[in-house]
């Protein structure tokens, strides 16, 4: 058996399957048309060309368009959320996908995507209620409205509302100033603040502002002493007392005017490494009869320990074992005096990891910005909002250790992908180091740390695993591994003397480890981690 199909459109034979004792054929037509399949019999030992023919006529048309499903078929999202709905359809020579959006509540439909082939609508519902999302599906050769239609039930509820943080969380005041505290939280409907102010020496609360919109409480504290400001939070329709809670430990000090014996801590901000033996002094004027106590505040832990007790010694010789930002403060006071303390005094400390040997240069990228605000959490927060004060605080760490720092951006600004390899590339750097988020619709259990690397690069490689290893262990987050970072644009586009390595801290889509993420002690811990990394990589 010897077959052959005839295509009517190009006019041409085509031998399919040589003579052979196979009575079958198998064949798939891939163009429209007619078609003649003829098949040509002959015995063995004939020496003719063939002994009989038989034929077959072909139609070959579109397969139907068919509907395969929509995903999700139902939806509970929340108010500002961005989703993403996606079809899946099979037929036709090629498919086109049309988004609709019914609002069950103004009894109106809405085109939010016209005919193209994305088969993928993106969308952020502004308005609580209930939805319906209908897709129409069809070939790009049809005359109909549409071949198949896929539905999708939504229902918007208002998000929970999440802290996202206090500021400042410690202060240390004069009396008679004004001070202005701030919490951020997202969620709800219509947010209320409430704040509290609690005075340690009476043990007594005092409401310092009712429930309101108002965000920012400006308080002047008016005597010396340990205060504690809380804030309740809830949602307006909220019937609880509060539904989330934030607080800020207040020290309040003379004012300044008034401190004539004592000048400050020397120095009042200081960057250092890790395991360098510094010294700080109180400078007290010429009296002899006062005593001084020390003590550290970590940000990354939030805990106060005291490492000098009362004494006659003014200075105290202090070395920290880890990277990170400290607050040094001294209580001063007269021996006879029955104060907790009569003078306070304090230094920032920024400490970065061990110096570098050598000079190098490193950028540091903080990811999106501007009017790119990048991935968006469950709670509605910017992702562009943590990767710049993790950046900045990498690169405080980084220059206490020698190290020259150089940032694609500082602030909330518009920063093109190729603008950031070209800061990179004028720079010398030895290092290009990005720090993102990282987020997935439809999955709010997916989180860990991942790094993506440069995998033609053996100095990436290295740099990516530091960063890897470094944040995993000091945040205790998923190990999600080394990813194939090829595809970056900063890959593709900046120096091959420059290693570049990206940095993803954790899922803001993740409701537990975005509450992490908007915390700076949390954003302290990511850029300890990220430094010790980069020094280790450059001293090796």
């Amino acid at each position: 058996y010897r077959y052959h199909i005839y295509n009517y459109q190009t006019k041409t034979w085509s031998m399919v399957q040589d003579y052979s004792t196979n009575a079958s054929l198998k064949w798939t037509f891939n163009e429209l048309g007619n078609f003649q399949v003829m098949c040509f019999v002959k015995d063995v030992n004939s020496v003719k060309e063939y002994d009989a023919a038989a034929y077959c006529e072909t139609t070959v048309n579109v397969q139907p368009v068919t509907l395969n499903g929509i995903t999700p078929s139902k939806l509970a999202t929340y108010k500002g959320k961005q989703e993403t709905i996606t079809v899946s359809a099979s037929g036709g020579t090629s498919l086109l996908y049309q988004y609709h959006i019914y609002n069950y509540q103004t009894q109106q439909w809405s085109m939010v995507q016209s005919y193209s082939t994305s088969s993928s609508l993106k969308w952020t519902f502004t308005a609580l209620g209930n939805y319906q999302v209908m897709c129409f599906i069809k070939d790009v050769t049809s005359t109909k409205e549409y071949d198949a239609v896929a539905y999708c039930e939504a229902t918007v509820n208002s998000a929970p509302v999440t802290l996202n943080g206090i500021t400042p969380e410690q202060l240390t005041t004069t009396v008679g100033e004004q001070e202005t505290i701030k919490v951020s939280a997202s969620g709800g409907t219509t947010l209320l603040y409430q704040y509290n102010v609690y005075d340690c020496q009476k043990k007594v609360w005092t409401v310092a502002q009712d429930y309101s919109t108002n965000p920012l409480l400006n308080w002047t504290f008016k005597t010396i002493g340990n205060y504690q400001v809380k804030c309740y939070v809830k949602d307006k329709a909220s019937s609880n007392q509060y539904d989330k809670v934030a607080y800020c430990n207040a020290t309040v000090i003379e004012n300044a005017a008034s401190v004539t014996t004592m000048n400050t801590t020397s120095p009042t901000e200081l960057a250092t490494v890790k395991g360098k033996l510094e010294t700080f002094t109180v400078s007290d004027g010429t009296s002899t009869s006062l005593l001084y106590q020390f003590h550290i505040y970590d940000y990354q832990t939030k805990v106060w320990t005291l490492v000098q007790a009362y004494g006659s010694f003014s200075s105290i010789n202090w070395s920290f074992d880890s990277a990170g930002r400290y607050q040094i403060m001294c209580f001063v006071k007269d021996k006879s005096s029955a104060n907790q303390y009569d003078k306070l005094a304090y230094c920032e400390v920024t400490v970065g990891s061990s110096t570098v040997n050598g000079s190098y240069t490193v950028v540091l990228d903080a990811g999106h910005g501007g009017t790119d605000s990048g991935a968006i959490g469950v709670t509605g927060v910017y992702e562009k909002t943590i990767n710049l004060p993790v950046a900045l605080k990498v690169g405080a760490m980084l220059e206490a250790a020698g190290v020259n720092v150089v940032y694609t951006r500082t602030t909330d600004v518009t920063t093109s992908l190729q603008a950031r390899c070209d800061t990179a590339n004028s720079s010398g750097a030895a290092y290009l180091v990005s720090i993102h988020c990282n987020a997935v619709d439809n999955v709010a259990s997916a989180n860990g740390t991942e790094t993506l690397y440069d995998t033609t690069d053996p100095e990436s490689l290295k740099l990516a695993a530091a960063i890897q290893n470094a944040l995993v262990e000091e945040l205790g987050s998923a190990n999600r591994g080394l990813k194939n970072g090829d595809w970056l644009y900063l890959v593709g586009h900046t120096d091959s003397s420059c290693a570049v390595a990206l940095a993803e801290l954790g899922f803001l889509t993740n409701a537990e480890e975005e509450s992490l993420l908007v915390t700076e002690s949390y954003q302290d811990r990511c850029a300890s981690a990220i430094a010790d990394a980069i020094v280790s990589c450059l001293n090796n």
